[in-house]
This record gives C-alpha cells, sequence and structure tokens, in this order.
C-alpha cells in the first residue's frame, strides 16, 4: 500500500495500520511519541508484545496517547497505573506509585520504537532522521525529551533568565547522550557535559555564556584487554560525538616487554618489542 504499513501476524488485530508518509502535523504526533518513549518508554517481547509509556503526568501520557492515535489506526491503547502493589521505602513506610503508562500491546509498536530508538535504558538512542530535521522539529523533539528525563526546575540557584532559557538532561546510555551532544551542536545551543561515577549517567546542561575553561578528570580503570588506538585515513584527527571534542589519536611509539613490571631504567633492548608506531 502507498499510504499505509498494515499489521500482520499476530491473528487478532484486524484493518490495523501505520502512516507509511507524514504530513507536518503528523511529524509532530511521531516526535512526541519518540522522545516519550526514549525518556520513560519501554517495549517488551516475551509473552506480551507491546510497548508502553510511563509518567505521572497524566495529561502528558493523554496527549502521547492522542499522538498515537493519529499515526496508529486501527489499535486499541488504555492508560492504566503502573503499578498498584505497595512499596516499601527505605524509612521503612509503604507508598503507592503515582505513575501511569500508556499501554500500546502490539507487535507494529514494540517494533517500530526499538528499531527507531533502542530496547533498554543503556540502549536508548535517538533516531537518525531527527539530525535531518528542520530547526523547528529539532525544537519539538528537544522540547519532549526534557519533559522526560530533563528538568528546569532549579530552585532558587539560578537567576529566572537562565531557567526559563536552559534545562538539564541526564540519562545512562552513553550513545543517547552523545545524539543529544550532536544535536545541541547542530541547533547551535551552548552546553556542558559530565559524568556522575556515583550515579553512572551522563549530565547535559545548557549554558547561556560561553566556557572558555574545560575541566577533566582522569581515573584509572583496570582493564586487561586490547587497547585500539583510531587514526583517520588522510588526517589523525577525528571528533568524539559524546561533547563533540575534537581528538587526536596518541601519537605514540607501542613496545611489548618480557618483564612483568617494567625498571625503565634497567630495560635492555632484547627485551623490548615493538608493537606499532603511530605518527
Amino acid at each position: 500500500d502507498k499510504e499505509y504499513i498494515y499489521l500482520t501476524g499476530n491473528g487478532r488485530v484486524k484493518n490495523s495500520k501505520l502512516n507509511r508518509y507524514y504530513s507536518e502535523n503528523e511529524i509532530y504526533d511521531l516526535l512526541v511519541l519518540l522522545a516519550g518513549y526514549i525518556t520513560n518508554g519501554s517495549a517488551t517481547f516475551g509473552i506480551k508484545v507491546g510497548a508502553s509509556i510511563c509518567d505521572d503526568n497524566i495529561p502528558l501520557l493523554e496527549e502521547i496517547q492522542q499522538c498515537y492515535h493519529n499515526i496508529f489506526h486501527g489499535i486499541k491503547t488504555c492508560i492504566i497505573q503502573s503499578d498498584k502493589k505497595p512499596h516499601k521505602a527505605a524509612n521503612g513506610t509503604y507508598f503507592i506509585s503515582k505513575t501511569f503508562k500508556v499501554q500500546m500491546m502490539n507487535m507494529i509498536s514494540a517494533h517500530l520504537f526499538n528499531a527507531l530508538c533502542g530496547h533498554g535504558a543503556k540502549n536508548k538512542h535517538m533516531p537518525e532522521f531527527v539530525f535531518n530535521l528542520s530547526r523547528i522539529n529539532q525544537q519539538v523533539f528537544l522540547d519532549n525529551l526534557v519533559k522526560g528525563d530533563g528538568t528546569k526546575k532549579f530552585q532558587d540557584r539560578y537567576s529566572k533568565k537562565y531557567t526559563e532559557n536552559n534545562f538539564w538532561y541526564s540519562t545512562i546510555s552513553l550513545e543517547l547522550i552523545s545524539n543529544l551532544s550532536v544535536l545541541l551542536n547542530l541547533m547551535n545551543i551552548k552546553y556542558t557535559i559530565g559524568y556522575r561515577c556515583n550515579k553512572k549517567e551522563y549530565v547535559i546542561k545548557t549554558i547561556t555564556n560561553n566556557i572558555h575553561q574545560t575541566v577533566t578528570k582522569i581515573n584509572q580503570e583496570i582493564y586487561h584487554d586490547y587497547v585500539y588506538d583510531i587514526s583517520v585515513e588522510g588526517k589523525h584527527e577525528f571528533v568524539d560525538a559524546c561533547g563533540c571534542i575534537l581528538l587526536h589519536n596518541t601519537d605514540s611509539l607501542f613496545i611489548e616487554t618480557k618483564q612483568n613490571f617494567i625498571d625503565y631504567g634497567k630495560m635492555e633492548l632484547d627485551d623490548i618489542k615493538l608493537v606499532g608506531e603511530f605518527i
């Protein structure tokens, strides 16, 4: 069909279909959906196949649900409480989660979200087409992304102007934070990027003014595998997506020794084997 992609395979849903092409309004619907899934969504492929997006903001979930029905047709969805079981807090008290979710239980939803945005918090990423959208649509996607894992609430620590124009965004996905870094550069939005070791998460903070100082930290890592030195043909520089930092290969001479513990003052030439040289 030139207009729709039809859903097949489960034998239960008839006349179910997904738009093949998108108008400007439908692009908006798709971006709201994908941003919601990236921040608070999950896909399941077990006995039950489908996708869901969670939040404690019911009006936001209702908007996501409407956007879903604007591009998916003939499929039922519902908004339900995520978990009705009592949970025990650290202080010993019990509480009921106030989180709700939009359920989209069908195969096409699970595979669409997984293909475009990944599966699992550590593997989430942006769909590639976002980088080629207009600035207006990129802003739509960014605004809805911030509604999930971002924040614009800074209490009294920052000025009203800063609060209105900036946000912080955190994720445990290296690919997602790298995607966001590239997107902000494309949109000419200034930011800082960091890593919280205690939470094992990456954080991007947009800023109003330029920062002329780069703060770095060097940590020793226990590692017993190969180390690769990247070189680009014709150039020795390349850009790391996480922070969009211009890098250079190590420009080093690598050696392998016969000794487990190296005393560079007592090394003999016979003990050294040239492994590789990068200039």
